[in-house]
């Protein structure tokens, strides 16, 4: 597995493994309205849109060629903003891999924690990882929908540059 930054070519292939992700991982958490209603925020432009953003890093996860994760962070305002693994990849390090990543970008940046918004699906992921759960919360989609989540954060013991 390689953990590199996403070029404009892995728009379409990073979007459908977000997707997948959200389709086959979270449907016992979310209804299949809820599902329907995020996996429309998920296409090719929005994530040519992560790509191409100067104050955002996008990261992916591939494997033989294939894109098995993908990752997004604001390291100057330490904020993990997308995390996604293919549903086949799910328990096999890719997901810490590509965290790791972008945690590393925030602290790069003097950042001393990273800051999240877990769907209901992924808090156990993040608690293994050393986050904290902050409080539940709910993002409004473009559709109106609320997707409940959970605000987590991580302190870093101590800011590595590197």
């Amino acid at each position: 597995m390689q953990i590199r930054e996403a070029r404009v070519e892995d728009a379409t292939a990073t979007a459908e493994v977000h997707r997948r992700s959200i389709r086959e991982l979270c449907s016992g958490d979310y209804s299949a309205q809820q599902i329907d209603a995020w996996i429309a925020g998920t296409s090719k432009d929005s994530h040519l849109a992560l790509i191409n953003n100067p104050e955002l890093r996008t990261y992916l996860a591939e494997e033989g060629g294939a894109v098995i994760g993908v990752g997004v962070c604001s390291p100057k305002q330490g904020t993990v903003n997308v995390l996604y693994v293919a549903p086949e990849c799910v328990r096999a390090g890719v997901g810490a891999a590509l965290l790791e990543r972008l945690e590393k970008e925030i602290q790069a940046t003097g950042g001393c924690r990273a800051e999240l918004h877990s769907s209901l699906t992924s808090v156990s992921f993040y608690r293994a990882r050393g986050y904290c759960e902050r409080g539940t919360d709910a993002r409004v989609l473009i559709s109106g929908i609320d997707l409940p989540c959970v605000s987590m954060e991580k302190q870093f013991d101590a800011v590595r540059h590197s």
